[in-house]
């Protein structure tokens, strides 16, 4: 009966005389109490759950986030956000976000597009990037972004090493424009040089005449070195473009800065001017009509043997200039020369024309060897050995051979005047044609 209490009860036998504290009324009440306070405090807080879960879908759907998100624990103010204002800020920081997308992707095409013809670290780090397939995940674009920084840093890398071939280029560059100024400054003052040295005297009672004029100027001005580092930059452009076209080689870029740099090119950029006006000494009968006239007129309206001595006096002022510079040491007015000259005399016979040759010739100490038939007096008497030849034919080989018939002597000679062995082989040239 008693075993029968118990388990009516649930217990297995009766509390201990120390567990029983009595007033058993008194006790339910507060253990019934204490129970309803939990409850109450269980539906507080499951609406609160209910209201955060409300919340929390609202907030998935205003992301448009799909799937389970693991939300981080809200802080103390939580209940204090707005979520509609909230809402607003993020739609306008997807806009900016898209927009910013949408910017980086143009900007990438516009990238490939300009670099798709070069060559160099911008177009390998461009080949292996393709934002427009990137997912919109911030891993994705974070992922971008730490591969582009370690491109950058190759980039830099890069523009550091340019910078340092730039800066041996401008160097370069700079000693170029100094050594073609140099240049020019040399050949200005050769030319003035060559113009004074021209002088001679075709008579005794007369003035030393400039046979060669050229129109420069006699001081180069203060933009002489400009000219010319402008004319090297403009080279230099011209060199890069002619690399961009088909079929040019090394060889045709040689010709051009053999070109560009030439002595003429150089000379018109340190003297300012693409025309050099050049003027030779007309000889004529008359001292008053002897004058220096240009180029033009001297070969347009000079006679036959006015045009062979002007040409004449050119060529021996060169020749005695670049002889001078050969050995600047010798002090025998730039030593012997000799010219050999087929029938100089047919068109300069005139008496004073062959005095004007005969006085060019002494004066730049040039030995003339003339071939001639003609036997006048006045061409014959300037001349202190003469040679009578006549041709013979060879028996065999078809060769012609020059005999010696007679030698008529003017004067005293020299020592080593006489011909001795001549062996010649020529051929048909003009110097001033």
């Amino acid at each position: 009966m008693q075993k029968n209490h118990y388990e009516r009860l649930g217990v297995a036998e009766t509390a201990s005389a120390q567990e029983i504290k009595r007033d058993y009324d008194a006790r339910s009440a507060s253990i019934n109490k204490a129970l309803a306070e939990v409850e109450n405090a269980k539906a507080s807080l499951e609406k609160d759950r209910a209201s955060c879960e409300r919340d929390r879908n609202r907030i998935l759907r205003i992301i448009a986030q799909p799937g389970r998100v693991e939300m981080q624990p809200p802080n103390a103010d939580w209940a204090k956000v707005n979520i509609d204002e909230q809402a607003e800020l993020h739609a306008r920081k997807k806009d900016e976000a898209t927009s910013q997308r949408e910017t980086v992707i143009d900007t990438e095409r516009k990238l490939k597009i300009d670099y798709q013809e070069q060559d160099g670290a911008i177009k390998t780090v461009l080949a292996t990037l393709s934002l427009s397939d990137c997912k919109t995940t911030y891993s994705d674009f974070y992922y971008v972004y730490e591969s582009l920084s370690n491109q950058l840093g190759i980039i830099s890398e890069t523009i550091r090493v340019l910078t340092t071939q730039l800066e041996r280029l401008d160097d370069q560059k700079t000693n170029v424009v100094n050594h073609a100024f140099l240049h020019g400054k040399k050949l200005h003052r050769e030319l003035k040089a060559l113009t004074e040295s021209s002088r001679v005297k075709l008579a005794a009672n007369r003035l030393r005449l400039q046979t060669l004029d050229i129109d420069i100027p006699k001081e180069l001005d203060d933009h002489a070195q400009e000219r010319i580092s402008i004319h090297v930059d403009a080279c230099i452009n011209s060199m890069r473009r002619a690399q961009k076209e088909e079929g040019v080689n090394e060889k045709k870029m040689r010709e051009m800065v053999a070109s560009s740099l030439s002595d003429r090119e150089i000379l018109n950029q340190i003297i300012g001017q693409n025309t050099i006006t050049v003027r030779l000494l007309k000889v004529d009968v008359s001292q008053v009509n002897t004058k220096l006239r240009s180029w033009e007129s001297v070969i347009k309206d000079n006679s036959g043997g006015e045009l062979f001595i002007s040409c004449f006096m050119l060529f021996s002022a060169l020749m005695d200039y670049s002889r001078k510079h050969i050995d600047p040491d010798d002090t025998s007015g730039g030593g012997a020369k000799v010219m050999l000259i087929d029938n100089p005399f047919g068109a300069a016979s005139s008496e004073h024309l062959v005095d004007a040759l005969v006085q060019v010739a002494n004066q730049f100490n040039i030995q003339l060897i003339c071939l001639s038939d003609l036997s006048q007096s006045s061409i014959t008497s300037k001349f202190a050995l003469i040679y009578q030849l006549s041709i013979r034919p060879a028996l065999h080989g078809g060769k012609l051979y020059l005999k010696i018939d007679g030698t008529i002597e003017n004067g005293l000679l020299h020592h080593d005047s006489r011909l001795e062995h001549v062996s010649l082989r020529y051929e048909q040239t003009s110097l001033f044609g």
